[in-house]
């Protein structure tokens, strides 16, 4: 059995995670009251949508997650894992209980997703459970140009 469980986001968690989740530099560019427009979408209900989960574990929120359905075969996956939590070895099962439950809730093909260039660390925990690079780019967020690494995982 899971030690994690995920559920529908509500707005106490969301208000969690925007106003009390700040990790250390250099990923405090993760800080959503970084980025005025991602903090709004992500606080209103109506913009964060009906595809953003919350995942608990021990009975503590551990991490979120959110999926945009692009189209018939494509999924585009956005998360985070609560600031005390990161750089302890704990991603490979965290983002593998997440990938099932997207095989379970979700029809597509493959899935992608966007990681901060810089952020080595997620960008190997992403390569252990099988996303593979697909292009960089850069976008304009918390108030600068970033690079960016699309990352894509095909389904089995």
């Amino acid at each position: 059995m899971s030690p994690f469980s995920i559920v529908k986001m509500s707005q106490n968690d969301a208000e969690e995670i925007a106003f009390h989740w700040h990790y250390p530099a250099p990923y405090s560019f993760y800080d959503l009251e970084s980025d005025p427009e991602d903090l709004n979408d992500f606080i209103h209900p109506l913009s964060r949508g009906e595809h953003t989960y919350s995942v608990y574990k021990n009975g503590e929120l551990y991490a979120y997650f959110d999926v945009q359905i692009v189209d018939q075969l494509r999924i585009e996956l956005g998360l985070g894992m609560a600031p005390q939590h990161t750089g302890k070895g704990e991603g490979k099962n965290f983002l593998t209980q997440i990938l099932e439950y997207l095989s379970h809730h979700y029809s597509y093909e493959f899935i992608t997703l966007a990681v901060a260039a810089f952020n080595q660390r997620a960008i190997s925990v992403y390569q252990r459970v099988g996303f593979q690079p697909h292009e960089f780019y850069i976008q304009q967020t918390n108030g600068g140009e970033y690079h960016f690494l699309r990352m894509i995982w095909v389904k089995k």
